[in-house]
């Protein structure tokens, strides 16, 4: 009797601890509100991903049909500019702001796809070399060193000479040379992981290699896989406008940012809105990203909490 009421008090007890705990949603709503710059990032790259989506639906003008008698017309709020084309055209009178909108989703489309390409290839070598350990471990460690001793754009720019431009070859180009981060870091993950009491039991009890990776290591080290995600998102993105700055990213006839940019550096003087706007939407997508994987580093690495709660006592 004395035993089945403290197991229903015990029960009770944890019920309400778990009431009173907050949700993770919670949790994470919460600071957002505390961090405003964060939450402001948010915002702003929430709206550039709707942008991005309903670009068909919300743009002006079509992006790539060119008139020559609106060409390099200046911003509406500028002498001679006009409201049809709020920020004006570029040299062949192609309207600036349905470029800009079109190039949104080039940008987000490769931004991501890389990301996750790299994610697939990096974070299966890490695990693979972390586990195993040994001469797998080596070999893959030395194939990650060998690559990460090359620079990377100018790696990407090889590959690309090769393939020729187009968006699927950026895609590919760009995840498959982006991977060491992630192998480096999910590889010193798993190797402390793989070290504690439940690792040791899944192994004790028989439970083979690939089950303990995918069931008890992965997603212990999922927070730090979704930080450089989000900063490697960034990356990418200007990545792929240095690409098409360069010509050799997304073909001239596709609006991206990156050849708006190159589009526009010969009429720097006389026509700046042509550079100016696409080289705007860079650095506020990328700083938005940026802000937000920050936020996401603070929220899922309770390392990093705890020292910049010391620092700032």
């Amino acid at each position: 009797m004395v035993l089945s009421q403290t197991r229903t008090e015990g029960l009770l007890l944890a019920e309400r601890t778990a009431r009173s705990r907050p949700s993770r949603l919670q949790a994470t709503l919460s600071s957002l509100a505390r961090n405003r710059i964060a939450a402001l990032s948010a915002i702003v790259l929430i709206l550039i991903i709707i942008a991005a989506l309903t670009a068909q639906w919300i743009a002006p003008h079509d992006p790539t049909s060119q008139d020559i008698t609106l060409r390099l017309h200046p911003p509406a709020w500028q002498s001679g500019g006009s409201w049809s084309n709020p920020l004006g055209t570029d040299s062949l009178g192609r309207d600036m702001l349905s470029r800009i909108i079109y190039g949104a989703r080039i940008s987000l489309l490769v931004g991501f796809s890389a990301v996750v390409i790299q994610g697939l290839i990096g974070v299966g070598l890490g695990l693979t070399a972390g586990y195993y350990g040994g001469r797998v471990d080596s070999i893959i460690m030395r194939i990650t060193d060998i690559q990460y001793a090359l620079p990377f754009i100018v790696l990407a720019l090889a590959v690309m000479a090769v393939l020729g431009p187009s968006l699927r070859n950026v895609i590919l180009v760009l995840g498959v040379t982006g991977w060491v981060y992630y192998a480096r870091v999910v590889r010193a993950e798993v190797l402390s992981i793989s070290r504690l009491e439940y690792v040791e039991a899944a192994r004790a009890v028989g439970a083979p290699g690939s089950r303990i990776m995918l069931r008890h290591v992965l997603p212990n080290a999922t927070a730090s896989i979704i930080v450089i995600a989000s900063l490697q998102v960034a990356r990418m993105i200007i990545s792929e406008a240095s690409l098409s700055f360069l010509g050799m990213g997304i073909p001239p006839t596709v609006p991206s940012w990156g050849g708006m940019v190159a589009d526009g550096r010969s009429y720097i003087a006389t026509a700046w809105w042509v550079s100016a706007f696409a080289g705007l939407a860079i650095f506020l997508t990328v700083m938005t990203v940026n802000v937000v994987g920050d936020w996401l580093r603070d929220l899922l690495d309770p390392t990093t909490k705890n020292d910049s709660t010391t620092e700032t006592a």
